[in-house]
């Protein structure tokens, strides 16, 4: 749509979103983990305060219970994610210690939070 690729831009992980500028749009780029930087990305995208209300929170909704058993007892299989978090795109977007955070998370024994 924007006739160029998100790897045609930089992107700081640490910063966690970034900006697409071409001659047909200025896009935001945030990471879907870094939600809680998205006001900061928001003000500085368009240039003042944007109000963000909390919406479709799964801990907040009639399956939250089963919402939090599933995460406390769901593990993938190790290959899963290594084949996730070894992508270009992840290798992009989080930095590496980030992409050992995930794994870790992803391999705790169950009942660990």
């Amino acid at each position: 749509m924007l006739g160029k690729s998100v790897y045609d831009f930089p992107f700081d992980p640490a910063v966690g979103y970034g900006t697409i500028v071409s001659h047909h749009a200025h896009a935001l780029l945030p990471q879907g983990e870094s939600l809680d930087k998205a006001p900061e990305a928001l003000r500085t995208h368009v240039g003042r305060e944007v109000e963000l209300l909390h919406e479709n929170v799964g801990t907040a909704k009639d399956y939250a219970g089963l919402y939090r058993s599933v995460m406390e007892q769901f593990r993938p299989p190790p290959e899963y994610g290594a084949k996730v978090y070894d992508t270009r795109q992840a290798r992009r977007f989080y930095s590496s210690a980030e992409l050992n955070g995930f794994r870790q998370w992803w391999t705790r024994p169950i009942g660990a939070s």
